[in-house]
């Protein structure tokens, strides 16, 4: 005859099993993201190629920089997004000091952020080679830095990751709230050197392209690293789940506003609406504007149903459930849209 197990100690089991997931859950979106990336980097290479007047660089390049760089982003928001709920989604205790979510979500950016400098640095060979038109195992590693200062896109990526590597590094020690906002803001000027390079700092309205594509990083930093950031919160079973889903839906609302007024700016200024459906580029912008749609619907459907059932009693089972899935369902379009973002960056744009 079976007995079953007494009600807490299945709770606690359940609780183990989904905290368990964290990392799982978080790398699955980072290679989905990445497996977008490549695969739409592999079939606009020839457009590509026609385009610049390179010789192939090899497939070590043509999927490793598109798959490690949408990866690498998504490391990049993480870091921003658990700094930002250490700093302003969970409280600390009176004494200052981060409590445990406080603390967790901080050691998570702390993991982000030294992920995000190694794909950063990755970036800066398959960067040379992209750009040279010769494999990576072709150019010599003495000559790897010095080159690095002569390509714009090698350039920024060296400092991003020498960025990245140091807010890795000052978020060791830190155990006070008041150094969190500190490092949530500074996470979020990695990904500035993004945005001074690719088709919108290239183009014409150079200012205005730029300037849309600078909201945009950050709008979508914001969102898409607190998103992803409150689902390993949900799934360790961390406290203030209701005030952390609360203020996070507020964050996530203007954010969405801020990338679709950015993204349509930056759409204008690259497209015309002919080519949206009768080009790869405007087909890929098509998808991405759908997707940013889709996760809009998503935080609606959030906020009416999840966050609201939290404010009315953060801890019932459903709601926490309910929260749990929509977040696991946003955090795939999420990586699905930093894919086509990649993607989109690698596709020549209409003449």
């Amino acid at each position: 005859m079976t007995v079953a197990p007494p009600a807490g100690t299945a709770s606690t089991e359940a609780a183990a099993q989904r905290r368990a997931l964290v990392w799982p859950v978080l790398a699955g979106v980072a290679v989905l993201a990445g497996c977008t990336a490549a695969g739409i980097g592999t079939l606009s290479l020839a457009s590509a190629l026609t385009v610049t007047g390179l010789p192939d660089p090899g497939q070590v390049t043509t999927l490793g920089l598109p798959f490690v760089r949408a990866a690498g982003e998504i490391a990049a928001v993480l870091a921003v997004g658990s700094f930002l709920l250490a700093a302003f989604l969970v409280p600390p205790q009176r004494s200052g000091v981060l409590d445990t979510d406080g603390y967790r979500a901080l050691r998570l950016g702390t993991v982000a952020s030294g992920v995000w400098a190694v794909c950063a640095a990755l970036l800066v060979p398959l960067t040379i080679s992209d750009v040279s038109g010769h494999p990576v195992a072709d150019i010599p590693p003495t000559r790897m830095w010095s080159l690095a200062g002569l390509i714009t896109n090698a350039s920024a990526w060296r400092w991003t990751a020498l960025l990245a590597a140091v807010i890795m590094l000052a978020s060791l020690s830190v155990l006070r709230w008041s150094w969190t906002p500190v490092l949530a803001a500074a996470s979020v000027v990695t990904l500035i050197p993004l945005g001074l390079t690719g088709h919108s700092s290239a183009g014409g309205s150079h200012d205005l392209a730029t300037n849309g594509l600078l909201i945009h990083l950050v709008a979508a930093s914001l969102w898409a690293g607190g998103l992803l950031a409150l689902l390993a919160h949900v799934l360790r079973g961390g406290g203030h789940l209701g005030l952390a889903a609360r203020r996070f839906s507020t964050i996530a609302l203007w954010c969405w506003v801020a990338m679709a007024v950015s993204g349509l700016v930056n759409a204008v200024v690259r497209v015309h609406p002919s080519d949206l459906l009768g080009t790869d580029y405007g087909r890929l912008v098509t998808a991405k504007f759908v997707a940013l749609c889709l996760l809009g619907g998503l935080g609606w459907r959030q906020r009416r149903v999840s966050v609201a059932a939290l404010q009315a009693d953060p801890s019932p089972v459903r709601a926490r459930g309910a929260l749990l899935r929509l977040t696991l369902i946003e955090a795939a379009v999420f990586g699905l849209t930093f894919g086509i973002a990649v993607g989109l960056g690698r596709t020549p744009p209409p003449p």
